[in-house]
């Protein structure tokens, strides 16, 4: 890695990767690049791109660039600057030239092109309409969790309020609920790259419930025939560790219990009580063996086992037609009412480079920028970084991105 010098660093076409931690002057570095390439490489500021995260930091970004060039612009009238980079440029450079290229930034500065990732987006999805497929006139949502509550309260009506109540109970005793599915939409079309695993079932959703209410009944019937058994193995086995968080007595009463009450009658059982099956699977049971011990065996355990991997496999499946409901009707529902949230300017844009005629597309974007500074770049996403690498390509385009790895706020 090389130290990063900002009156030296190297202004010629290709990418250029800054790591600039909080407190480093990274913002008088952004700035002083954007002061070089007007002074050396006479670009005017329309064609430089800048882009930052939030509303906020461009507004910021936009007065500090400014101000940047202004300062510069009164040192070179005075012929002296305290500004390195300025002060580098009167020992070398036609200070003629640059006063007028100086003046012409500062003059035409509402052209300068600053803007945050989704209105960059947003702003060549807007140009360039035709070329991108884009709708028309259309409204930025800037909360789509409504939207996100609606599609996961049609897909809860279309499965569960005329299933069986097997499936309403295993749903409250699995924690899944609405808020569950509105998340998960949160999260996935944010990151539309992300793959969901495990995979999905082979079987639809209606064998696997079938399937699960078959073990659970096998289940029952094993409970009611030899919860003697069972309880005289969970009470008294040498085997079993006896810590009162695992199989100590009380919490052996307490799993009895609850087992007793989901076996007898499912319907009312409380939540609690149909978790507490997975308590007693032999993967739990072998997890809650002394190290030096034996772990009992009995159908019951293994049913039991059985029985939570079909409740796995039942939901895992659910998730899978959950994301395929949802993409099917999340832009069918933006379309009639022509609107469209902030990921779908990423995706939007990102979708069109990659379609055919992307590649003019690209062009026709990337032509009117000589170079790019992407502020921030530790905390963009696979489908923003393609954007930026698709349109600014290294031979033609200078690319700087600047950010800092320890504090990027994804997980990527």
């Amino acid at each position: 890695m090389t130290p990063f010098d900002i009156t030296t660093a190297p202004l010629d076409a290709g990418v250029t990767l800054i790591e600039a931690s909080a407190g480093t002057g990274k913002t008088y570095s952004i700035t002083g690049l954007i002061l070089r390439l007007i002074l050396e490489k006479n670009l005017q500021i329309r064609g430089i791109l800048a882009v930052t995260f939030t509303e906020a930091a461009t507004q910021e970004l936009r007065s500090r660039i400014r101000q940047r060039l202004q300062s510069a612009l009164e040192d070179l009238y005075h012929g002296v600057s305290k500004d390195a980079i300025v002060d580098a440029f009167l020992r070398r450079g036609d200070k003629a030239i640059g006063i007028r290229e100086l003046d012409l930034a500062i003059q035409s500065f509402d052209e300068a092109q600053i803007f945050t990732i989704h209105g960059f987006c947003q702003r060549m999805l807007n140009d360039y309409a035709f070329e991108s497929g884009a709708r028309f006139d259309t409204t930025l949502v800037t909360d789509p969790k409504p939207l996100f509550e609606e599609v996961a309260r049609d897909f809860w009506r279309l499965r569960f309020y005329e299933a069986k109540p097997l499936l309403p109970k295993l749903a409250m005793a699995c924690k899944r609920s609405l808020e569950d599915w509105v998340e998960l939409l949160e999260r996935t079309r944010s990151h539309p790259d992300l793959v969901i695993l495990p995979p999905a079932e082979t079987e639809s959703c209606r064998a696997l419930l079938q399937a699960t209410e078959k073990t659970f009944a096998a289940l029952t019937k094993e409970w009611t025939s030899h919860h003697g058994e069972i309880e005289a193995l969970l009470r008294g086995h040498g085997g079993l560790s006896r810590d009162k968080k695992k199989f100590g007595p009380e919490r052996v009463t307490e799993i009895i219990s609850m087992i007793a009450e989901a076996c007898a009658d499912f319907d009312s059982a409380a939540p609690e009580s149909i978790r507490a099956l997975a308590e007693v699977s032999s993967e739990a049971i072998a997890a809650g063996t002394k190290g030096t011990g034996t772990a009992p065996e009995h159908r019951f355990f293994t049913l039991s086992s059985d029985f939570c991997r079909a409740v796995g496999a039942l939901f895992n499946q659910l998730t899978h037609e959950f994301l395929e409901f949802a993409q099917g009707e999340l832009p069918k529902r933006k379309a009639r009412t022509n609107t469209v949230t902030y990921d779908d300017l990423i995706t939007g844009l990102r979708d069109a480079l990659r379609q055919e005629g992307g590649s003019t597309l690209a062009r026709a974007i990337g032509d009117n920028y000589s170079a790019a500074l992407i502020d921030e770049f530790q905390d963009t996403d696979p489908a923003q970084y393609e954007i930026f690498r698709t349109i600014f390509r290294p031979k033609d385009h200078r690319l700087f991105l600047i950010g800092d790895p320890k504090q990027a706020i994804y997980g990527f």
